[in-house]
């Protein structure tokens, strides 16, 4: 392929949104190079290669180039107008066509949304009226934009513009074809281990990028982890409340509440502590990859100021207890990602990253310490199927869902987990449920007892024996040189 027509298209796909200016200068480079030595440069071979997009992707938009252009999009004034949400749809603002509502939280709505100009489909999140009002609520929706436009990988949703328009501050970016991690679990039920690995990887390293541009994000969960169907990545989404670790405003928490989803805040967060960094970041991983794992998340309770408080207080439950397949090795490093201190969890995603690729490759962890046994984590077990989906008498909750009960007074332990109290890691070392390891404590201790008895004893016969062989070696013997008498008879 001439190289001329690969910057054609390489220009096609980066206005497309589906290559990142980085990833187009990669492959350029990798174009001209090929040029130069008189090879042949295969441009769909290449970004699969790299995991810039599938090739069935690539295939999609090579028939999209070829396709007729469609006609001239009417107005949004000239379509059948419908109701959703906060605006009557279809609704045009700042050249883009609001079609239709794909999400809601904290910050707003969320649209697909089609680029006039650019004819490609994006996600437009718009602030409410109301919110609008709020000069707060305005600087930390402009703040998102500014945090994104920083930030340029594979694993976060790229900004496209932030503006404002009839009165509207909207932010528009990637458009991702899928869900969010929240709404495939509350389907599917949990991931296995070595799916679930892959995702934090994923995470860790958006993370990671994040962190080296001095920005935390403070609200990692599952439903702000969207997956992207056509290249199979998780892209990181909502910084609604990221922050600079170097910005000593604090807009977020001028009240000193906590910030951020209570199943997911880190202890310093439930404390409402600002001088947060990206070690932050990394407890919510921790607590979002033991949910991927078990299928419902590591604390719960009847409302949040219970569940904040067992973030603070509570040690983290073992997986184990639950999922009988779970790695000792990727135990070890969610406890570290969880630890209640700081100081005590990975200094960066770096490090959680190499520890969670060696627990993939079948390796011990580098950075995690040896991890609790199971019967050290306080609380009933939980009780969740082993195979994907819910099945009756255990459904997976909905994260979000306001009818969460207390664990103690909702879980029970099924009949299937009960034949299962025993079972082998990947390593080969026994684990125990928690309700077993209560039960064989006292008899643990009563050997321990026998044990120094029996060693008593064997001391006391060993200093005898030894008393004994002395006293022998002291009796008096016939001084040598001198000789009995010997009588002799006449």
């Amino acid at each position: 392929m001439p190289a001329s027509q690969d910057r054609h298209l390489v220009s096609q796909l980066v206005t497309r949104g589906l290559l990142t200016p980085a990833q187009a200068n990669e492959t350029l480079q990798a174009s001209r190079k090929a040029e130069e030595n008189g090879s042949r440069f295969d441009l769909r071979a290449f970004v699969s290669d790299q995991r810039f997009m599938t090739p069935r992707r690539y295939d999609e938009f090579v028939q999209e180039l070829k396709a007729p252009k469609p006609a001239p999009t009417p107005p949004a004034a000239a379509l059948p107008r419908k109701k959703q949400g906060d605006l009557p749809l279809p609704y045009d603002i700042g050249g883009f066509r609001l079609v239709e509502e794909i999400g809601r939280g904290g910050m707003g709505a969320v649209y697909k949304a089609l680029q006039v100009e650019m004819r490609r489909y994006v996600a437009v999140k718009i602030l409410p009226r109301k919110s609008a009002e709020d000069p707060v609520y305005v600087k930390r929706f402009r703040r998102e934009a500014q945090a994104a436009a920083a930030l340029n990988h594979p694993n976060i949703v790229l900004p496209i513009s932030v503006d404002e328009d009839k009165g509207l501050h909207y932010l528009a970016m990637e458009f991702v074809d899928g869900e969010s991690l929240g709404v495939w679990m509350a389907k599917e039920g949990r991931l296995r281990w070595k799916e679930a690995i892959d995702l934090a990887i994923q995470i860790g390293r958006g993370l990671e990028h994040a962190h080296g541009h001095k920005l935390i994000h403070r609200d990692i969960k599952p439903d702000n982890i969207l997956l992207d169907r056509p290249s199979r990545l998780a892209k990181i989404v909502d910084l609604g409340l990221a922050r600079r670790t170097t910005d000593q405003t604090n807009i977020t928490n001028a009240d000193k509440n906590p910030v951020g989803t209570a199943y997911y805040v880190s202890p310093e967060q439930a404390r409402g502590e600002s001088n947060l960094d990206g070690r932050t970041d990394i407890y919510s991983l921790g607590a979002t990859l033991w949910h991927m794992l078990v299928g419902v998340p590591p604390f719960d309770g009847p409302n949040a100021a219970v569940i904040l408080t067992k973030h603070i207080t509570e040690p983290v439950p073992d997986p184990r207890t639950s999922v009988s397949d779970c790695p000792e090795g990727l135990v070890q490093v969610i406890m570290k990602a969880m630890a209640k201190k700081r100081e005590d969890r990975y200094e960066d995603c770096t490090l959680l990253c190499e520890d969670l690729e060696a627990v993939l490759a079948g390796r011990r962890p580098k950075y995690a310490r040896t991890a609790r046994a199971p019967g050290a984590a306080r609380g009933a077990p939980l009780v969740v199927p082993t195979s994907g989906g819910t099945q009756a008498g255990a459904p997976l909750r909905d994260p979000s869902s306001p009818r969460l009960r207390d664990p103690s007074k909702s879980r029970s332990r099924s009949p299937a987990a009960s034949r299962h109290r025993k079972s082998t890691t990947s390593h080969g070392t026994e684990v125990r449920s928690l309700h077993h390891s209560t039960q064989i404590r006292p008899k643990e201790k009563a050997s321990a007892w026998l044990n120094v008895i029996i060693l008593a004893v064997l001391l006391l016969v060993c200093l005898i024996v030894i008393i004994v062989l002395a006293q022998r070696g002291q009796r008096p013997q016939t001084p040598s040189g001198k000789k009995k008498p010997v009588k002799v008879g006449r």
